[in-house]
């Protein structure tokens, strides 16, 4: 048994049984493992009770254009995106879709639903691209998350920042004006560096979604957000080529925009 650098419990390194390097598949499987024993959501866990709750998970490969979950099915299980893209949505009356969001890789999925009390799925959840996630049985969690008052707090933690970060979000799209919102957006893209490629204050953000789909994500008109676009293109602060924003200097754009 020798120490994994990357799987941390209570701020330090555990010991884990490392995997044959000559056996890629099990490699692969503690890389995922140590990223999973990362996130909010499982960092909480004791180290008995991430056993247990890792032992019980699934490996889940989509195509671009599946369903992972529907609205109103039984939010049995919570999933963690490992690669990939995955859009929420909620169809309209008129046949279109309300998108909620663009969840990027190492970000969670239902993991709300499974608290709530009819434990059904708020959504629907639609990968944008292929896609790799690892599911996690609701029931499980919520025993393990139970037993243990530590864990407990924990989570009220992570789930009162995620409020905050939605209270945000709904502040953005009731009072900023329509061109505010996109380049709150933009800068929100610009942070991740999962969507990000940077070098020498450049930076290359590719949108997660259809120009459309982002547009109705901030609750505009497709042919808004594209005039929006191109007056800052025109400002010089960003170009756009196909679905990515190309920003010849950041500290410029973060200035001019603040």
């Amino acid at each position: 048994m020798i120490s994994c650098p990357t799987q941390i419990s209570a701020g330090k390194c555990i010991e884990v049984e490392l995997p044959d390097p000559h056996q890629p598949g099990e490699q692969t499987k503690c890389r995922d493992n140590c990223l999973i024993r990362q996130h909010s959501l499982f960092c909480c866990l004791n180290d008995d009770s991430f056993t247990t709750l890792i032992s019980q998970a699934r490996s889940i490969r989509f195509a671009a254009h599946q369903m992972i979950y529907r609205e109103g099915e039984a939010a049995s299980r919570f999933y963690l995106l490992l690669e990939g893209c995955v859009k929420l949505f909620r169809p309209t009356a008129d046949g279109s879709e309300r998108v909620i969001d663009a969840i990027q890789s190492y970000h969670t999925l239902g993991e709300t639903d499974i608290f709530c009390q009819t434990h059904c799925y708020s959504c629907f959840a639609e990968t944008l691209q292929p896609s790799h996630v690892i599911s996690f049985p609701a029931a499980a969690y919520r025993e393990l998350v139970a037993e243990d008052k530590q864990s407990s707090e924990k989570l009220i933690n992570y789930f009162a920042e995620s409020l905050k970060r939605k209270n945000f979000d709904l502040e953005v799209m009731i009072n900023c004006a329509a061109r505010e919102r996109v380049i709150i957006y933009v800068r929100q893209l610009l942070s991740d560096m999962n969507a990000t490629t940077q070098l020498h204050n450049k930076a290359v953000v590719h949108l997660p979604m259809a120009k459309c789909q982002v547009a109705a994500r901030l609750a505009m008109k497709p042919e808004t957000f594209s005039r929006i676009l191109a007056d800052l293109k025109l400002e010089g602060l960003l170009d756009v080529v196909r679905s990515n924003i190309l920003i010849a200097d950041v500290s410029r754009f973060m200035r001019e925009t603040d």
